[in-house]
């Protein structure tokens, strides 16, 4: 009986463990197939972000990707996948729940971000201000084939980050 036991056990519990993970996945991928297609949301989900200009009140800000050095080449990047946002601030990495709605409407909750200090800042935008246009914003758009997160500065001014693929 213990020699039955010993050869049949092993074999039979990895096969439960498989038929529980494939149950699991296939719930989750019927779960997602009845989600509703949001406005257009598809354009910017599962697509890598780069931010690569902050207009304040209108006028340009100066920042520019091209100045940024290669130390942040990687740096303020964005990308949405399973109602998280997330990406590399400047030098840290971050990830908050979003919520996309009707009209275009989005909403980022505030970041949790690892927290390294960085040598050096890069010009024209500071990490915690990326960080706090982020979760001022309330409106996406694409426009020429850019990301446009409409927000706010710390002041209530109306902002838009501009991103490309």
């Amino acid at each position: 009986m213990k020699l039955i036991l010993k050869k049949i056990l092993p074999p039979l519990a990895v096969g439960m463990i498989l038929a529980a993970f494939f149950a699991c996945a296939s719930q989750a991928s019927s779960e997602e197939s009845r989600l509703p297609a949001l406005s257009g949301f598809d354009q910017v989900e599962r697509k890598d972000w780069k931010l690569t200009a902050v207009r304040l009140g209108g006028a340009d800000t100066g920042f520019s990707r091209d100045t940024l050095g290669s130390e942040f080449a990687s740096s303020f990047t964005l990308r949405f996948q399973g109602g998280m946002a997330g990406g590399r601030g400047a030098p840290n990495t971050y990830r908050s729940p979003f919520e996309q709605g009707a009209d275009q409407s989005l909403s980022i909750q505030p970041a949790a971000a690892t927290l390294m200090a960085p040598l050096w800042e890069p010009e024209g935008l500071k990490e915690h201000e990326y960080f706090g246009y982020l979760g001022r914003v309330y409106r996406w758009n694409i426009r020429d084939g850019n990301l446009e997160l409409s927000t706010k500065g710390a002041d209530g001014t109306e902002a838009v980050l501009v991103s490309s693929e």
